[in-house]
């Protein structure tokens, strides 16, 4: 039995609605689909799990001799120590698109100057450059563009008919825009476009598309009496390499999917969040049932769509958390500029009415809605207001040195 819903447009300048053949980008989700293809060329012979990248890669280098131990699984599971590009350095990556086969080659070697933060092997750092490096790897060990790989290989056979990394493959007439808090809301002028990010990012999908997805792995691995990848690698994906964060979503890392259980039950997942967009999908192996949800409004508010769903597949009640306090700070900016913030934010934040979500994450995802936006003015005001009220952030800490060097404004 399948379950369908679709809300809104795909754009606020042109409102057309969304049904369930809209393409959506749906972000990191594409690391999911990265590992499949990885553990589909083991299969065939191609690759080694345990062998180093420089292997497949010899032009692969960093400014760290440890990087010739970095190996393929460590790579999938966030495990090999590659640093990662922080909100701005992503935000000025997709303003200067590259779109040509050979990009994906270039950026892997413009890490030649990046040092490793970790021992390959030790700690877990979620890494999107590592999931370039992959995505070269399946393009010179086989001889074909990642993007055409990945389409003949895995999503073809699949059924995804419609699904794709390549955005001049898709409809314009059909494709979901990125909308952005700033804090009006309004459409990403910038559509992410670089072909180096692409296996980190850049898959587009549909609902129906997504749906035939979860009937794939409901099949472990195999579609109309053909199988894409055995039940055996699905099961080594979905194994622990390292501990991430409490439950239910995020307990353990696998290899390219999170692993945690959700009342009681297990569930492996991956979501996608940025420039404008909030995916999440679901499996529950046990239960052989799935769900995704994909947005063209950047938002946290997404962890309460996911409980919801996921309650629903696990049979329980769940009651919503309410309306995030964001959307009533971005109104109240939009009325009364920064005192109205303020003061609506203090009230808030000391005793939030019913109805109405009070969530660190979410104050903190609105902020980088105007920093990938570049309105940096506000990004610094609002930056600001998180800290009086999460002093021990030190990440935002960081953010807020940068967006102010923007600015020419003092630091606190």
């Amino acid at each position: 039995m399948t379950y369908k819903q679709t809300l809104g447009v795909q754009s606020i300048d042109e409102p057309a609605e969304v049904d369930e053949n809209t393409i959506f980008c749906i972000a990191s989700i594409s690391k999911s689909f990265v590992a499949l293809a990885i553990m589909q060329l083991v299969e065939r012979g191609f690759l080694e799990l345990d062998e180093y990248a420089v292997t497949y890669l010899p032009y692969f280098k960093l400014d760290d001799e440890r990087f010739r131990k970095i190996t393929l699984r460590m790579l999938l599971g966030h495990m090999s120590g590659m640093p990662d590009i922080d909100e701005d350095e992503y935000s000025t990556l997709m303003e200067n698109p590259e779109t040509d086969d050979d990009a994906l080659e270039r950026f892997v070697r413009a890490m030649a100057k990046l040092q490793l933060r970790s021992e390959p092997g030790t700690k877990l750092y979620y890494s999107n450059l590592g999931y370039s490096i992959l995505g070269d790897i399946i393009a010179k060990q086989t001889g074909m563009v990642f993007e055409t790989y990945l389409k003949e290989f895995l999503l073809q056979p699949i059924g995804m008919k419609d699904s794709t990394f390549l955005l001049s493959d898709v409809p314009k007439n059909r494709l979901a825009l990125p909308h952005l808090r700033t804090p009006a809301m309004k459409v990403n002028q910038k559509y992410p476009n670089h072909r180096g990010d692409s296996p980190a990012s850049s898959l587009h999908s549909t609902l129906n598309d997504m749906l035939t997805f979860g009937e794939f792995l409901i099949n472990r691995g195999t579609m109309h009496g053909k199988k894409i990848v055995s039940a055996a690698s699905l099961d080594l994906l979905w194994t622990a390499v390292a501990t991430r964060r409490p439950p239910p979503f995020y307990e353990k890392m696998g290899l390219g999917w999170m692993l945690g259980h959700f009342e009681g039950e297990k569930v492996v997942s991956h979501g996608g969040m940025g420039f404008g967009w909030t995916d999440f999908f679901m499996f529950f192996p046990d239960l052989n049932k799935a769900a995704v949800m994909m947005s063209n409004d950047e938002s946290y508010s997404r962890k309460q769509i996911n409980h919801a769903l996921a309650s629903e597949i696990t049979g329980h009640d769940y009651s919503a958390g309410g309306v995030s306090w964001t959307i009533l700070l971005c109104d109240a900016y939009l009325q009364g500029g920064y005192d109205a913030v303020t003061k609506t934010a203090k009230e808030l934040f000391a005793s939030p009415p019913a109805g109405i979500s009070v969530d660190q994450d979410e104050l903190i995802n609105l902020v980088f809605n105007m920093v990938c936006a570049r309105s940096h003015e506000e990004a610094v005001f609002f930056l600001k207001l998180y800290l009086s009220f999460y002093p021990n952030d030190t990440e935002a800490e960081d953010l807020l040195r940068r967006e102010s060097a923007y600015m020419n404004l003092p630091r606190r």
